[in-house]
């Protein structure tokens, strides 16, 4: 109890400060956006917030895991490499591929494979099948290759359609041109091959346009059935004649390799003279094997050797035949290589060389040597391993033809005559094939 003599005061309520009132809030100034607008950006916010978080919580679960897998591999690879000696320690050189080409002959062709997959479009089957064939050297010899292209072109001419809008006589020739192309992507074209298509194209620029399309395909088919009786079936059986006359009997007659003109001319001259013949062969297609057969199975008594041996047979012999691919204007023979060896150690012996050749493989060109234009073969053919390739500065070289000189060579025997090298460019004047 409050003793009553001590005087009582009252106090206003208003000047007493409660506790609550020593720390005063300050609310947000109010602002003028709608409260959709600010509910909106609350989302916003929380949901940034949320992914930043997450972010953060996989970061350290990744490090957690991979940071202890990193030390293990580290520390396994540290422990190995410390264990290898230097001795055990490889070092692997850089590779560096050799280039096997002879630089002098870089500018020649070499052997090809075809592609029968692109750009065939325009390309009869035909044409295909013989590029496969001779790309492959199913079909040798420059003669049984013109004989075997134009046949090819028979069949061509015999499908052939003149889209509309054209002429036979413009469109064929584009046609063919593009049948060429692919057997000279298969292989280079020989010179009778090349005097062949000149000849057609010429018939077919001088067909008539009033002319009906079957019957001008029909006349172009008779002439090149024409063509090749008469500039080559027609010129065999004439070298025979011509050459018979120059054989004897007990002639000792050497040939080299495979000629198809000098196979038909020994087998039918046999049949009135006696002789033996002496076939002398060299890599890589060894044609001259199928010629001893060929003489054997006709019963002519022959023999066989390879190049190296041409010294010691060549003293038996009493006359040379030689094939050719071409003969050239100077008076040269392009035939198959080692032609030119021939020709050379028989000039040694005093034995006349001659050299049988349809007027069809008379051309134009001039050589002097066999660097400037010849052929490759595949080096794989002449090589005696089969990873000539790995070894270091081997370098292998396949001609496929040589040169042989005028002088060398006494006499040519054609379809038009025996004539000396050094007509040559006169018959071809004669027979116009310039």
């Amino acid at each position: 109890m409050i003793p009553s003599s001590l005087p009582q005061t009252h106090t206003p309520s208003s000047e007493i400060q409660q506790p609550s009132q020593k720390f005063k809030v300050q609310k947000p100034e109010a602002t003028n956006l709608p409260a959709k607008d600010i509910q909106v950006g609350k989302k916003a916010d929380k949901k940034a917030r949320r992914a930043a978080k997450i972010q953060a919580d996989g970061k350290q679960a990744d490090r957690a895991v991979t940071e202890p897998l990193n030390k293990q591999a580290t520390a396994k690879i540290t422990e190995q490499s410390s264990r290898k000696t230097p001795a055990q320690i490889k070092i692997v050189p850089e590779t560096i591929v050799e280039n096997k080409t002879i630089s002098l002959f870089h500018h020649l062709e070499s052997n090809r494979r075809v592609n029968t997959t692109v750009g065939i479009k325009d390309v009869h089957p035909s044409i295909i099948q013989l590029a496969v064939r001779f790309s492959k050297h199913v079909i040798l010899g420059s003669t049984n290759r013109c004989v075997a292209m134009l046949h090819a072109f028979k069949q061509v001419i015999a499908d052939y359609q003149t889209p509309s809008g054209t002429t036979l006589t413009r469109h064929l020739t584009t046609y063919i041109n593009t049948q060429i192309n692919f057997l000279v992507s298969a292989r280079p074209l020989s010179v009778s091959m090349g005097n062949s298509i000149r000849w057609l194209k010429v018939e077919i620029s001088v067909l008539s346009i009033d002319l009906n399309d079957d019957k001008a395909k029909e006349g172009l088919i008779e002439k090149i059935v024409y063509f090749v009786h008469e500039r080559i079936t027609m010129a065999y059986s004439l070298i025979d004649s011509r050459m018979t006359e120059k054989l004897s009997h007990h002639d000792v007659i050497l040939v080299f390799g495979y000629s198809s003109l000098l196979s038909r001319l020994l087998i039918s001259a046999h049949k009135n003279v006696a002789f033996r013949i002496v076939v002398v062969d060299s890599r890589p297609w060894f044609t001259g094997k199928t010629f001893v057969r060929e003489l054997s199975d006709c019963g002519i008594e022959s023999s066989y050797c390879l190049i190296s041996g041409i010294g010691y047979v060549m003293k038996d012999v009493t006359k040379v035949l030689l094939g050719a691919h071409a003969m050239l204007s100077n008076g040269g023979l392009y035939s198959t290589v080692g032609t030119a060896l021939i020709a050379m150690t028989a000039k040694d012996f005093d034995i006349p060389v001659i050299v049988c050749c349809e007027s069809l493989k008379f051309s134009h060109r001039i050589q002097l040597d066999s660097f400037v234009f010849n052929e490759l073969g595949c080096p794989e053919a002449v090589a005696a391993e089969t990873d000539w390739r790995d070894v270091k500065g081997l370098k292998m070289l396949n001609l496929l033809y040589d040169v042989t000189p005028s002088s060398l060579i006494s006499m040519v025997v054609t379809e038009q005559g025996c004539l000396p090298p050094s007509s040559v460019p006169a018959l071809m004047r004669e027979c116009k094939l310039e």
